[in-house]
């Protein structure tokens, strides 16, 4: 595929399906629909996993990338991939540097998932990087996350 003439198309597709998948996550989780998306999600990790490769590979496409890991974040977290996520999150964040709403959520989901296998220290860095961002760009969803979030730092990130 690699040396096809239409292989950067083919990956752009590849990516925007499995972004779309991820994204659902945010309508399905704790809903009716969430075992049927948790169960595709599931089945369909290796294909997530390039889809995230691939939109950190290309110089303009790390802002999927961070939208989509943050995305994930419920499943990594029912799944037992916490460790995975947080690590995809992190990759992310390093090259999505710029202020805005998806870099705040990305770091408020991160924090979490960093409590969560106890990289506490960077945890609290990412959360107070968070609520610093929040004040500037609040999103209403970020809000309850960020509660969530806080609640693990006050339980000593367990």
């Amino acid at each position: 595929m690699a040396s096809s003439p239409d292989a950067s198309a083919v990956r752009h597709r590849h990516r925007d399906y499995f972004f779309r998948l991820a994204r659902r996550g945010i309508s399905d989780y704790c809903s009716s629909r969430d075992v049927e998306w948790y169960a595709t999600t599931q089945a369909e990790q290796a294909n997530i996993r390039e889809a995230l490769a691939f939109s950190l590979s290309d110089p303009g496409e790390p802002l999927v990338a961070l939208e989509m890991a943050t995305a994930l974040r419920p499943y990594w977290q029912q799944s037992g991939s916490v460790l995975e996520g947080y690590q995809w999150l992190r990759r992310a964040l390093d090259r999505v540097t710029a202020p805005s709403v998806e870099r705040a959520m990305g770091l408020v989901a991160a924090s979490i998932l960093g409590f969560l296998v106890e990289q506490t220290d960077d945890a609290r860095t990412l959360l107070r990087e968070y609520r610093e961002s929040a004040t500037e760009q609040p999103s209403p969803d970020s809000t309850v996350t960020g509660l969530f979030a806080s609640a693990l730092e006050a339980s000593g990130g367990r």
